[in-house]
């Protein structure tokens, strides 16, 4: 997260601050770094590099919450504070409802116009695909599922090899996984 090479740990914590762990090289984690507002209730992230600046993003799936994108400054910092999602911040973008009961989120490059894409996974609404616009703005979204998944999981990959990203939903308490392209 930091750019010295060394394996980092994020963790979305669900009532309690995300933190990112700095190692130092030799597998100590030294600097703790919390990012959101405290009291997120995160329960997945997904790390990639959205805004294409070569640092690595920290994207959080939220419960109840809106889904929120915090930028990394190059140095492994994150936005720490309130997040207002009305109120536009340079290094954070809010997506989804707010009543959205996000479960997984994960990235890929869903429509394959060379930058990551956001797909959430939700229990009991709609899966949404947030389509990154290039400069990490996730405005067009697409639905998927049936809205009364109970979406907890989701993978993204070739799985039929066509050259396109697919998505693999796991659904709590359902026998069963959709395949969409």
């Amino acid at each position: 997260m930091d750019g010295n090479g060394s394996l980092d740990i994020v963790t979305g914590n669900f009532g309690q601050q995300n933190v990112v762990y700095l190692n130092n090289g030799g597998g100590i984690f030294t600097q703790i770094r919390p990012f959101g507002i405290g009291a997120d209730n995160t329960t997945s992230i997904a790390i990639g590099d959205v805004n294409d600046d070569g640092a690595l993003d920290i994207v959080t799936g939220n419960s109840g919450q809106q889904n929120v994108v915090y930028l990394n400054d190059g140095s492994g910092n994150f936005y720490i504070g309130t997040v207002n999602c009305i109120t536009s911040l340079a290094n954070v973008t809010c997506f989804g409802t707010g009543t959205d009961d996000t479960r997984s989120v994960t990235l890929g490059d869903i429509d394959s116009d060379g930058d990551l894409d956001i797909i959430t996974g939700n229990d009991r609404k709609q899966n949404i695909i947030y389509l990154n616009d290039g400069i990490a703005r996730f405005n067009q979204t697409r639905n998927f599922g049936t809205g009364s998944d109970r979406t907890w999981s989701l993978a993204v990959g070739d799985i039929n090899g066509d050259r396109y990203l697919d998505i693999v939903t796991g659904n709590a308490g359902q026998p069963k996984c959709s395949l969409s392209e």
